[in-house]
């Protein structure tokens, strides 16, 4: 199935988070302006902090496909607050904490990594107050940063009302029929869903294994001397400005209710404890059910029965990385046939005897 700007296609995007956003973007650059239909209540990308991080501080080596993401996302947001005439773009260096010996020696041995060069600078160094618990001191992350969601998300849906395709309702499953190997909605001629953790609810998608994870994120005020980076010590404190932080977040697998925990409260506020050392106040307590894989990649493509059913899912806890990206690959696939990458294809995690293949 080809689309052009000669054929333009009526699509439909099931879902207004930062995946199903991502694609509409991506369809207007290429000149064809899709339906997007969500219900508000994705709360996984609303209550998201929004950050990338180009690291995996376990062992500290670059995150999978670093270069080729942050290419992408670097490129994209920009050119969405242009369009959206918003801002919400923030790059800024992470702060790592380092609490002992151990750990400063890996970051100094790390030093001499090649793969690491464009992203840390492992020379120790201290803030100089008291207002945060500092051991050893920090090193500093680069290419990092946060996206502030929810004023893109917000930016996004005003354009799309501007131009009449952006639909604000709960999506029902009764009104989909198949036909002949296509799936019939509406008079739409491609429907992509983008639809986070209702993806499980999906009855066209339900072969698919997704391992959800909820994650509790806590908003506070406090007068903190540090608003042009991040603060990582075990969780990241994200500066929103005005002495406003996030601080995130819990991965809680057992809770998948839409209601903030209680266990994810403590956790948050032993976390804020632990990194800062003066007084503060907690303004919201938020969380959200992400949409993770058993190996942490997105899901994308079509249904191997419904010819014109896409799916574009998967993106975690890493949707502000993996979406700009993603999307763009997703886009060439659907309107150029370009083929997809065997690390995100569809087959690979269909559910078969209860197992993942």
């Amino acid at each position: 199935m080809i689309f052009t700007k000669n054929n333009p296609p009526k699509i439909a995007i099931i879902g207004g988070g930062i995946s199903g956003i991502s694609m509409a973007l991506r369809f207007l650059e290429n000149g064809i302006t899709p339906t997007v239909i969500d219900n508000g209540k994705n709360n996984s990308s609303k209550v998201a902090a929004g950050l990338w991080n180009p690291l995996v501080f376990k062992r500290l080596s670059p995150s999978w496909m670093v270069n080729q993401l942050l290419g992408e996302l670097y490129s994209y947001y920009p050119k969405a607050e242009q369009l959206l005439k918003a801002s919400f773009f923030n790059p800024m260096p992470i702060y790592k904490f380092i609490n002992d010996e151990n750990e400063l020696k890996m970051w100094q041995l790390k030093q001499n990594d090649t793969d690491l060069y464009d992203f840390t600078n492992p020379v120790l160094k201290r803030i100089n107050n008291d207002q945060y618990h500092q051991k050893k001191g920090y090193c500093t992350v680069f290419r990092s940063g946060f996206v502030n969601i929810p004023q893109y998300l917000e930016a996004a849906k005003n354009h799309l009302t501007e131009l009449s395709t952006f639909i604000s309702e709960d999506i029902n499953y009764h009104e989909f029929e198949i036909v002949d190997a296509q799936l019939k909605f509406r008079n739409f001629d491609l429907i992509i869903f983008a639809e986070g953790k209702n993806a499980i609810k999906n009855p066209f998608f339900n072969s698919l294994n997704f391992n959800l994870c909820k994650g509790d994120i806590l908003t506070f005020r406090a007068d903190l001397s540090i608003n042009d980076a991040v603060v990582n010590n075990e969780g990241f404190i994200v500066p929103l400005g005005e002495n406003i932080y996030k601080i995130g977040s819990t991965y809680i697998w057992d809770d998948l209710s839409d209601s903030p925990s209680e266990e994810g409260y403590k956790k948050m506020l032993d976390k804020i404890k632990s990194i800062i050392n003066i007084p503060f106040e907690i303004l919201n307590h938020e969380s959200g059910i992400r949409p993770t894989t058993r190996d942490r990649k997105p899901i994308i493509g079509y249904h191997p029965n419904i010819k014109n059913a896409y799916i574009f899912n998967g993106m975690g806890t890493k949707g502000v990385l993996l979406s700009p990206f993603f999307s763009r690959v997703a886009i060439e696939h659907i309107l150029f046939n370009a083929p997809l990458p065997a690390d995100v294809s569809y087959d690979r995690n269909i559910k078969t005897n209860n197992k993942t293949v």
